[in-house]
């Protein structure tokens, strides 16, 4: 099995912070917001104890594929700055081929802010990740794929650089498949009425993401009223719901996985990334869905006990 991911390539500074942070930054708690470049750098310089990992949802993901039964590349563009060589080696670790050049920017950044109850929210500044274009990509490779996959952020930067028709165009030539990470409420709503499009032309193939982001594209407010909307797409979904669980739903069939709670975990950072890397695992073998979440679950309670997002 091969998987392509193309998706950003974050650089995360992860730190343990307080309601009051999230208030004073303008942040709600459990989502991402973008910030101006001078706002970012400003937050950054409050923080205090940074955990610096090389970080970005679909490269968690790869990194936690296993490699023994399948094969991993990514693309996503790195600045030429302190960073990148941290990001690089990253890749080495897991045997994950990278080949993207550097780009003239500084790296994108994230703030992972982490606050006493676990919850993970996200504060970021675009960079070299958003430029990431079509001359950046071997789409030899893509063809040689059993799945692409990529995040809501890579349509955002995709369509100013071409690289995003480039892709679907690509996509609907060979037949590969897609799998899509959704964050972001912001991007959710730009790109709801195209992620639909890719579901029912049959390119998309599995949507990914947490209950708010889930519930925010179906434009409900629970669970069972998201999945009775989505039930009805052309594609499966994925979703997480922390403590209570994962959901999957294909064709008006759900499966609901409940999970153990974990104590005073370390780390809640790419615990829903290395749940993905878990399902794919499976999954790309038609699995029984049962057995794609307990393997997901098992490799997201193993990264809960890690001061890292990567296993």
């Amino acid at each position: 099995m091969h998987v392509v991911g193309i998706g950003l390539a974050n650089i995360d500074l992860i730190s343990h912070v307080g309601d009051d942070f999230l208030k004073k930054y303008q942040l709600v708690k459990g989502q991402a917001k973008k910030l101006p470049v001078e706002d970012f750098s400003m937050l950054r310089g409050a923080l205090k104890d940074i955990h610096v990992e090389a970080g970005g949802c679909v490269g968690n993901t790869l990194c936690g594929l296993d490699k023994t039964n399948i094969k991993a590349t990514f693309f996503g563009k790195i600045g030429n700055d302190d960073y990148a060589k941290i990001y690089r080696s990253s890749f080495q670790e897991h045997d994950v081929l990278f080949p993207v050049t550097g780009g003239e920017m500084d790296s994108s950044q994230c703030a992972v802010l982490i606050t006493p109850e676990g919850e993970r929210t996200f504060a970021y500044m675009h960079g070299a990740s958003w430029t990431l274009a079509p001359d950046d990509l071997y789409f030899e490779s893509i063809t040689q794929a059993n799945l692409v996959y990529t995040e809501v952020y890579a349509m955002a930067f995709g369509m100013k650089t071409g690289l995003w028709p480039a892709l679907i165009n690509h996509l609907r030539r060979t037949g590969v498949k897609m799998a899509m990470k959704i964050v972001d409420r912001e991007y959710v709503d730009l790109y709801r009425t195209a992620i639909f499009a890719l579901a029912e032309e049959g390119i998309l193939s599995l949507v990914v993401g947490n209950k708010d982001n889930v519930c925010s594209l179906a434009r409900r407010d629970t669970i069972e009223e998201s999945f009775q909307l989505l039930g009805q797409w052309k594609c499966a979904t994925l979703l997480t719901d922390g403590g209570n669980g994962a959901y999957y739903n294909f064709d008006g069939d759900t499966y609901h996985h409940r999970v153990e709670m974990i104590e005073n975990p370390v780390n809640t950072s790419g615990a829903g990334d290395q749940f993905m890397a878990g399902f794919l695992e499976n999954w790309l073998f038609n699995s029984p869905i049962e057995t794609c979440m307990e393997s997901a679950s098992k490799k997201a309670k193993s990264i809960l006990m890690c001061d890292a997002p990567r296993t």
